[in-house]
């Protein structure tokens, strides 16, 4: 589909990007979250009266291996770029697809943003969408603002179903994140050499077989052509007795002196005469001999074709599951890191039952835990800015402390 960009619009376009925010200029992508891709190729480069192809891609989302799928192009690496950098990306990989007639113009901007957590002494704790901007106010103000709950109101029996609730779910982390390991070292293993297909038999196995293969096929070969020279040799010596025979034919109607002499030829052309009815018949046997080597050559063929895409077919769809179980393994994870925390919470002192203490900002303790810092954890205030993917951890301080 080809469209005309007028001029007006181009310079529409060009101001509005370089009055853009600087915040979102800077702002690093990361898994969950969702861009939309807008490309236009242009003939020539011009903006005047160029045929141009425009695409876009919405609601793309960046995955758990930090990449994102972009039409033309496929998977590009898009987790920890700005969308300028990833623009950038996205238009040299373009440029090595398409003629150099063409230019491509991409543009990338964030959809929706990673969500972020809110844990601890809140009335609704849970994830929620985030906005450019959002405070830890904003972010309170969404899960029902806080709500105190203190250790010693907390039944005992709660607390030990909380703490054991968390050593299990310790436990369990454990084991996922061992699990985790083992997946991604699969998963490295298997782009690295061809993993070991799961039908019976090994890739050691089908590299011995199409060694055999490769073998017979040669064999065939070199017995074909020794049979075709063999078919030669026998036709030339089943010529040299045609004309042996010619010539006893013409020596028995020549020789009409001698019955004897006669009847001797004619013995030995009769000799003769059975010698090259054999030679033909093993010159047929070397034919059909010859086209069985041939289809057998041809069988050993399609034996090592079928082989080949046997292990194609077992290393995609082993790869395929590892990533299904190491996203699965991912999703696990998270969960069991929230119910720790939450777990925490409550046997620190906090919990979800709205207080006598809203609005008392000084009785509550926060914390952010930001993934775009590599999960660095700082404390907070209600005026402090989040970033996407943060979890914020909000904490009933006690209600008499004890002075020193």
């Amino acid at each position: 589909m080809k469209l005309s960009l007028p001029p007006l619009l181009a310079a529409a376009a060009i101001a509005l990007a370089a009055a853009a925010p600087l915040q979102a200029e800077e702002y690093r992508l990361g898994i969950g979250d969702t861009i939309n891709v807008e490309m236009v190729m242009l003939e020539n480069g011009k903006f005047d009266g160029a045929e141009v192809l425009r695409l876009e891609a919405e609601g793309e989302r960046i995955g758990p291996d930090g990449r994102a799928t972009v039409s033309f192009i496929g998977a590009v690496q898009a987790a920890d770029r700005t969308v300028d950098e990833l623009a950038s990306d996205i238009t040299r990989l373009m440029s090595a697809e398409i003629p150099v007639s063409i230019q491509p113009f991409v543009t990338v901007s964030v959809s929706a943003y990673r969500p972020i957590s809110i844990l601890g002494a809140v009335m609704t704790p849970g994830t929620y969408d985030y906005q450019p901007g959002m405070s830890l106010r904003d972010a309170l103000a969404r899960a029902g603002g806080t709500g105190a709950t203190y250790l010693s109101d907390i039944p005992p029996v709660r607390i030990i179903e909380a703490m054991a609730d968390r050593s299990e779910a310790e436990a369990e982390l454990k084991r996922l994140m061992l699990t985790r390991q083992r997946l991604q070292a699969e998963i490295d293993q298997s782009q690295a050499y061809q993993p070991e297909p799961e039908d019976g038999f090994s890739a050691s196995d089908i590299a011995r077989e199409t060694e055999i293969f490769r073998l017979r096929k040669q064999n065939h070969e070199t017995e074909a052509a020794y049979l075709q020279a063999e078919v030669e040799r026998s036709t030339a010596n089943r010529d040299l007795l045609q004309q042996n025979l010619d010539v006893l034919g013409r020596q028995l109607a020549d020789s009409e002196r001698e019955a004897a002499r006669r009847a001797e030829l004619g013995e030995r052309g009769l000799a003769v005469a059975d010698t090259l009815f054999q030679m033909n018949n093993h010159v047929n046997d070397l034919e059909i001999r010859r086209i069985q080597s041939h289809e057998d050559m041809r069988d050993a063929e399609q034996d090592i074709a079928r082989a080949r895409n046997a292990l194609a077919s077992n290393e995609t769809n082993r790869s395929i599951t590892l990533q299904d179980e190491l996203k699965s393994t991912e999703a696990k994870i998270g969960n069991l890191r929230i119910r720790i925390a939450q777990d925490d919470l409550l046997t620190n002192g906090s919990g979800g039952q709205p207080g006598a203490d809203q609005g008392k900002e000084d009785r509550y303790g926060y914390k952010v835990i930001s993934q775009r810092l590599g999960g660095d954890e700082r404390d907070a205030t209600r005026d402090t800015v989040l970033s996407p993917g943060d979890v914020v951890e909000v904490t009933a301080l006690p209600a008499n402390p004890v002075s020193q």
